[in-house]
């Protein structure tokens, strides 16, 4: 049924309802809401929407489809009130509204720039489910013109484009916040590796690691070492030295390291989905002498660690680290496979 579904010419989403496609899309942010409730109730069944091609990620989307499900099983009437903390009534909110300092948003993009900094983290995954789903044809329709591979949304339209969603600066992304008063979202098509997706590494297989430490960046250099955290990065020299950001970090480590995220993007690598934020901090590694050395750059903080693509070579990993430190210390490094080791030498 589906796949017959699918040989139609401009059919690229369906919705499911009563083991029948009740209607199509182009893509499956065409699919309002309030006619999804209206089938829901006229078939008394649960409507499901299935995408061929979608850009949404699919933790996203479960999110956002589980909010929809949910309203879909019990339709909120109009002027229909609920108690509130304070014991006043209120209008009911939807499901999928997005709640930042007591007040409600069911677009995004209406949030204004002085909340940008009040969005918590664990709220990026239903802000990117409905931006995904509702402005799918937008972002696939930016997406297609040569050199682009990341976005900057805002206002609901594209207000810059860029070959790396690390290529827009902090300042620049506050500046259109607040020329356009909403908060800015940043969209990438994918991480450029140049590698295959490991299952696992096994026994007799081993990832390069290299020594590293986050600090904030103002962090002064008789302190480099002692102020922030140390750890273990796994080193790959297969990614490209742009974006900086392929220096990814469990986002969990940013108490430690004395880090405070930045912008919230979503990208994919390996052709998986997650959710990060731009973080600036200080990088550093130090030879075998102990010489330290370290520079300014832009972290990926990567929420939902152990679910990201990142950790899928080596499940342990805390960081993943590209060879753009190399360059920017002016590194000699010494793969050594046969005693399992890394040696560091400073240029």
């Amino acid at each position: 049924m589906i796949l017959k579904a699918f040989r139609k010419p401009g059919v690229g989403a369906l919705l499911l309802c009563d083991r029948k496609v009740v209607a199509t899309a182009e893509c499956s942010g065409e699919f309002e809401d309030e006619e999804i409730q209206r089938i829901a109730k006229e078939h008394d069944r649960i409507c499901f929407i299935y995408g061929e091609d979608d850009v949404l990620s699919k933790d996203a989307w479960i999110e956002l489809l589980a909010a929809r499900l949910r309203r879909a099983r019990k339709p909120r009437l109009p002027g229909d009130p609920t108690m509130s903390h304070q014991g006043q009534a209120t209008e009911a909110a939807a499901p999928e509204d997005i709640e930042i300092e007591g007040q409600r948003f069911s677009d995004p993009f209406d949030i204004p720039a002085d909340l940008s900094l009040k969005i918590q983290p664990e709220q990026y995954s239903l802000i990117f489910g409905i931006i995904q789903a509702r402005y799918a044809r937008l972002i696939r329709n930016a997406l297609r013109k040569p050199g682009r591979r990341a976005l900057l949304l805002c206002d609901r339209k594209v207000v810059a484009t860029a070959e790396w969603a690390d290529d827009f600066p902090l300042e620049e992304i506050r500046r259109i916040e607040r020329e356009h008063d909403r908060v800015c979202f940043v969209y990438g098509s994918g991480d450029l590796v140049e590698e295959s997706a490991w299952s696992a590494v096994r026994t007799d297989d081993a990832y390069p690691t290299i020594p590293v430490w986050l600090a904030p960046e103002d962090t002064p250099e008789p302190t480099w070492g002692q102020v922030g955290m140390a750890l273990v990065a796994d080193f790959d020299t297969g990614n490209p030295r742009r974006p900086s950001g392929l220096n990814a970090f469990d986002a969990s480590l940013a108490n430690s390291a004395g880090l405070f995220p930045g912008a919230h993007t979503i990208d994919k690598h390996l052709e998986t989905f997650y959710r990060y934020s731009r973080t600036p901090a200080l990088l550093g590694t130090e030879d075998e002498g102990g010489q330290r050395k370290a520079y300014k750059t832009v972290v990926r903080l990567v929420a939902d660690w152990s679910l990201s693509p990142f950790v899928r070579a080596n499940p342990r990993r805390r960081g993943f680290v590209g060879r753009e430190i190399m360059f920017a210390l002016g590194l000699r490094i010494t793969l050594d496979p046969a005693a399992r080791r890394t040696t560091i030498e400073f240029a």
